[in-house]
């Protein structure tokens, strides 16, 4: 059985009360998770502090929270307080990278040796969240004596988003779980998993120990055109950065969506969308009428997939009621 979670997006045109009002639907609808993930824009984990304030089970998350954004003292600073918040109930703290386009525009860091950074920001993370007083030297993040977080161990499962081959293999290596990235295909699933196990493989590890979880671009809606436009625009929001090339490396369509990016980067918006013929959606979203999302659910079962993270193709156009259809399409998996 594949466990779900509800996730949103920070940039989402969506008001944050109907964000929370989604989550206690899917609490209702036997929904496990409840993430946000951040970019740019609005704060995930008070978004997160709002949802564990209107509910009483489901658990919370973040899928994920861009390292450049935040140190990793502060991150482990909001974990542990959203925890206590959520008494106990915040139990995945996913990370990720962002892409390098972005880092650099939005957050004027400089985008380098992304995976060497995200295992010293685990390392510190967890020290600062065993207890006590701690310090720390590694080349990217260094500190001496500062002061407990909490006295006593506090450890919350780190999950990592990731896309590229090094951060497949870092998750095996160091994490308690993985998010891949929006747009997974069945068949980048069981690739990500036979690199994770190799990391795994290296410390030791049996990747069993791994929870594999994929955010899933999903979008039901008893008009199948409707569906299938909402899913287009979702794509269109990830597909143009070169970053999820290993994604599109696993379907036909590497062709299409090299001249998707480039009527995209040269201002023609329209021809890129028009590139997004139905086959191109359905390789890389979940979409359609409620009984064909549930259909097609099947196939990334198969694959390996453990944690559904349903990232709902919601906008400005459709709203609140695209994610209550997408819960209600998944009440059977819940």
């Amino acid at each position: 059985m594949v466990t779900t979670a509800l996730t949103f997006y920070s940039l989402l045109d969506i008001p944050t009360t109907d964000m929370v009002e989604c989550f206690k639907a899917a609490e209702n609808a036997g929904f496990t998770y409840g993430f946000m993930s951040e970019s740019a824009g609005r704060d995930a984990m008070m978004i997160l502090t709002a949802a564990a304030l209107a509910t009483s089970r489901l658990k919370l998350g973040t899928n994920i929270l861009p390292i450049y954004r935040r140190t990793p003292a502060q991150t482990a600073a909001s974990a542990i307080t959203l925890s206590e918040i959520a008494e106990g109930r915040f139990t995945v703290l996913g990370l990720g990278t962002s892409y390098k386009q972005r880092v650099e525009a939005w957050f004027g860091t400089e985008f380098e040796r992304p995976a060497a950074r995200m295992r010293e920001y685990i390392e510190v993370i967890r020290l600062l969240l065993s207890g006590g007083s701690q310090s720390y030297s590694g080349t990217y993040y260094k500190f001496e004596d500062y002061p407990p977080l909490t006295e006593t161990p506090h450890p919350i499962p780190i999950y990592l988003g990731v896309t590229g081959p090094v951060m497949r293999r870092l998750t095996g290596r160091m994490a308690d779980g993985v998010i891949l990235n929006s747009l997974s295909t069945p068949e980048f699933i069981r690739r990500s998993i036979d690199i994770i196990k190799a990391g795994a493989d290296e410390k030791g590890r049996s990747v069993s120990e791994i929870d594999i979880g994929a955010s899933i671009v999903f979008s039901a809606d008893p008009s199948r055109t409707q569906a299938l436009e909402a899913a287009k625009r979702a794509v269109l929001f990830y597909i143009i950065y070169p970053e999820f090339d290993p994604i599109v490396e696993t379907t036909p369509y590497m062709e299409e969506i090299t001249a998707l990016r480039e009527a995209y980067w040269s201002g023609d918006r329209d021809k890129a969308y028009r590139v997004l013929t139905e086959p191109i959606v359905d390789a890389f979203t979940v979409f359609g009428t409620p009984d064909e999302c549930r259909e097609k659910i099947e196939r990334y079962k198969a694959a390996g997939l453990q944690l559904f993270v349903i990232r709902s193709a919601v906008d400005r156009f459709n709203g609140k009621q695209a994610v209550l259809t997408n819960i209600e399409a998944m009440k059977g998996f819940a």
